[in-house]
């Protein structure tokens, strides 16, 4: 697999077990940096980063989509393609049988462009439509710090509202309201830090 992989939980554990430094995950990988392409499950705390969209898309439906175009834009404009993101995508034994959920996938570009890299985050179930949070990303740096300030546009993926916020979620500050999707984001554009999906 193309892709530095990590636990948060167990990244933070063994560091405080043995009393050493703590690695932040995706830390040591080159691809997270400005154009890579991520993967970070909420429910898990497992992080991933690959060299292509494609790739992380592989990651992030556990193999069931494996065709995606390499191109982000034109993978979006491609309706199959977006439909194969719904629902759940299958357990394998590296996910140790859970079934996981596309919540979102967040481009550090407007427009959803993925020219700067690609963000997707997935989670062990969907969102409920009732109009209450189903999953929280407190601050976006406890996965990738590079990922604060960072996202422009977005598109949420089986029934999630995203609502960004500027600062950590128990903090507040301006936030763009929960919505399926931007292609731009205003005033909000590189400036999350939490992320709430419901």
């Amino acid at each position: 697999m193309n892709a530095l992989r990590a636990s948060a939980g167990s990244v933070l554990a063994a560091g405080l077990l043995f009393g050493g430094v703590v690695a932040v995950p995706g830390q040591a990988g080159a691809v997270e940096g400005t154009n890579g392409h991520c993967v970070y499950n909420v429910s898990t705390g497992a992080t991933a980063c690959h060299s292509t969209f494609r790739a992380a898309v592989v990651d992030a439906t556990n193999g069931k989509v494996t065709n995606a175009s390499p191109v982000a834009r034109t993978a979006l404009s491609d309706t199959s393609f977006l439909k194969r993101l719904e629902g759940p995508m299958p357990a394998t034994e590296a996910t140790a049988a859970a079934v996981d959920y596309v919540l979102s996938i967040e481009y550090d570009i407007a427009n959803l462009s993925p020219s700067g890299g690609s963000l997707t985050i997935t989670a062990g179930g969907p969102c409920v439509e009732d109009g209450q949070r189903d999953f929280t990303v407190n601050d976006v740096r406890d996965a990738w710090p590079s990922w604060n300030d960072r996202i422009s546009s977005f598109k949420g993926f089986n029934t999630c509202d995203v609502n960004h916020y500027e600062h950590q979620v128990r903090n507040g500050g301006d936030t763009t309201g929960p919505k399926p999707s931007m292609t731009t984001m205003g005033d909000m554009s590189n400036k999350t830090t939490g992320l709430t999906f419901g």
